[in-house]
């Protein structure tokens, strides 16, 4: 479990199941291969979800979401997102 303070942050996870809390911010996040579950919270994030079934959560913001392989599931939030996901079953 990682929990970043507000400001921007830089992430990266690594490989294996991570739970990431990026606070409010322009945020980098990069989960890494494995089942995760990433938080961007408010700001406009650049989110890399990586390979495994994985869960994307946003708040506010422009956010830039890119997941890979895996049944992933993408919540976001108000504003202008961009969201590409990868060749499984994925929702958002």
């Amino acid at each position: 479990i990682l929990h970043a303070n507000e400001g921007a942050d830089v992430i990266n996870a690594g490989d294996g199941n991570d739970f990431v809390y990026a606070g409010s911010g322009n945020d980098v996040i990069d989960g890494g291969a494995g089942t995760d579950t990433l938080f961007g919270e408010t700001g406009d994030n650049v989110i890399d979800a990586g390979s495994g079934d994985d869960i994307v959560y946003t708040d506010s913001g422009n956010d830039n979401i890119t997941t890979g392989t895996g049944h992933d599931t993408v919540f976001a939030g108000a504003g202008d997102n961009i969201i590409t996901t990868g060749a499984d079953k994925d929702t958002v």
